[in-house]
């Protein structure tokens, strides 16, 4: 059996949709019982490529994955209590074990652990509100493998939802401009020239003031086939 909890962690750490299979069945912790909410298959790694994958029963209690004698003598599995090792007679391979708090557990070897929302949120407070940048930066040279993408984009979201950060972000840059002196006038005097590109006129044209205040030009592609017309034209906008 498993604990809900658990296993729902352990879809969302494979990628896996949570859905379990209608089941009847109870299990008894102490002196009540807990219903089967349902059975999930969960893939147990081994050294050997396939794993085994058995059904397991999902209870509404906070306890890791647990196995039964069924599963235990279906894959023809034993504990070695001498040396701490879980032992499949059938395959031939076996796997350490640790002991804490008086039982024995099988831990797995997760080539792929991120940080949760939750440790980043204390971490972004433990720094001291930095920038989502530096502390993906510093995360990222600690330990490259336990960030990613997601991990980039749940910074981004708890910064913005942080009400010290918003508080003491600066203010959004405003452009400023200084209007020019009375006396330029736009569009009072312009300068055309004439040329042609690929074969087509293209009518060149530059307000006079304009470069005293800032760069600014206009290109015009003439479409008729009397640039003269069209110079008029201009000229006389």
């Amino acid at each position: 059996m498993i604990g809900y909890k658990q296993a729902l962690l352990y879809c969302t750490s494979t990628n896996q949709k949570f859905s379990l299979t209608p089941t009847v069945g109870d299990f008894s912790f102490g002196t009540r019982a807990s219903p089967s909410l349902g059975t999930i298959h969960i893939k147990i790694p081994t050294p050997l490529p396939k794993g085994i994958e058995p059904e397991i029963h999902v209870v509404a209690e906070n306890v890791p994955l647990l196995l039964g004698l069924d599963i235990m003598e279906a894959e023809k599995l034993y504990v070695d209590t001498v040396r701490n090792k879980l032992v499949c007679v059938k395959d031939n391979w076996s796997v350490p074990l640790v002991r804490n708090q008086g039982h024995i557990f099988y831990r797995w070897i997760c080539s792929e652990v991120f940080y949760t929302a939750t440790e980043l949120r204390k971490l972004h407070v433990q720094f001291f509100h930095p920038s989502s940048e530096k502390l993906y930066n510093l995360l990222n040279h600690s330990d490259a493998e336990s960030v990613n993408t997601e991990t980039r984009e749940t910074l981004e979201h708890i910064v913005r939802t942080c009400d010290v950060c918003q508080s003491l972000a600066p203010r959004p840059v405003r452009f400023r401009v200084s209007l020019p002196d009375e006396s330029l006038t736009f569009n009072k005097e312009l300068a055309l020239d004439l040329l042609w590109l690929d074969g087509q006129p293209v009518l060149h044209i530059v307000d006079i003031v304009v470069p005293r205040v800032l760069p600014g030009r206009a290109y015009v592609r003439l479409r008729s086939a009397h640039p003269g017309n069209t110079e008029r034209a201009v000229v006389h906008v």
